[in-house]
C-alpha cells in the first residue's frame, strides 16, 4: 500500500522544523508533495526544494494551493492520499507522533 503526502506550506519561520522532522516524514509516505505560495521567501524555498525527495511547486496564485498539492498527489498513482497543511502535520509530529 503507498500512500502519498499532499501537503501546502506557507513557513513562517518553520523550514528549520521541517529539515529536523523531514526523516519521520519520509518515513511514513511514499512520495511527498509541497505546495507553496508565489510569496515564499527564495531562502525558504531553496531549503525546501533540498529535501531528498521532495516534490516542490510554487503556485502562481495561491488560492490554487490545496487543489494543485491534491492533483500532483494524485498524479503519483499512490494508493492512498493524505492531505494535511504541513504546519498542522510538523506540529503532530513533535507532540503525538505515535498518533501519525
Amino acid at each position: 500500500m503507498s500512500i502519498v503526502l499532499a501537503t501546502t506550506f506557507n513557513p513562517r519561520g518553520e523550514t528549520g522544523r521541517l529539515k529536523q522532522l523531514w526523516a519521520q516524514i519520509q518515513a511514513h509516505y511514499s512520495a511527498v508533495i509541497i505546495s507553496m505560495p508565489p510569496s515564499i521567501a527564495l531562502e525558504d524555498a531553496m531549503v525546501i526544494r533540498k529535501l531528498k525527495d521532495a516534490q516542490v511547486h510554487v503556485n502562481s496564485d495561491w488560492s490554487h494551493g490545496r487543489y494543485m498539492a491534491l492533483q500532483l498527489a494524485y498524479q503519483t498513482g499512490a494508493d492512498h492520499i493524505h492531505y494535511v497543511d504541513m504546519d498542522r502535520l510538523l506540529r503532530w509530529l513533535e507532540t503525538r507522533p505515535d498518533e501519525l
